[in-house]
């Protein structure tokens, strides 16, 4: 008669190693559900000659995907967090100060763009 032995030292690596294979497989499926369908812009607004922050001054970004505005803060920053990717034009707006617009600002999923926005002031001195 023949007798069947088992080794199960190769056994539980073999186990061990699908188990290893298995997680491994899951963590990579999980991380691409997660991945993100929208991207962040995000910048200063600036005087083009004393680079003082301009307070106050609305931003405004337009494309075929989105039109968001929103104000700058005390330093002069600004965030969108929530753009579908995409070809923006960001338009700074304020009193004492002229328009300015950015064009064809590209916005990726997953990706922060920092941009930097001069406008001339409009008053004279």
């Amino acid at each position: 008669m023949h007798k069947l032995q088992f080794n199960f030292r190769s056994l539980r690596s073999a186990a061990a190693l699908f188990t290893a294979f298995l997680l491994l497989t899951g963590l990579l499926a999980t991380a691409n559900a997660f991945a993100g369908t929208t991207g962040s812009l995000s910048g200063i607004a600036v005087n083009s000659v004393t680079h003082a922050p301009i307070v106050g001054a609305k931003i405004t970004v337009a494309g075929p995907s989105a039109l968001q505005s929103t104000t700058t803060d005390k330093a002069g920053r600004f965030t969108f967090s929530s753009l579908p990717p995409d070809a923006y034009s960001v338009t700074l707006s304020a009193d004492g100060y002229t328009s300015t617009i950015l064009k064809d600002v590209d916005v990726t999923a997953d990706n922060l763009l920092d941009v930097t926005l001069t406008a001339a002031s409009s008053t004279s001195s």
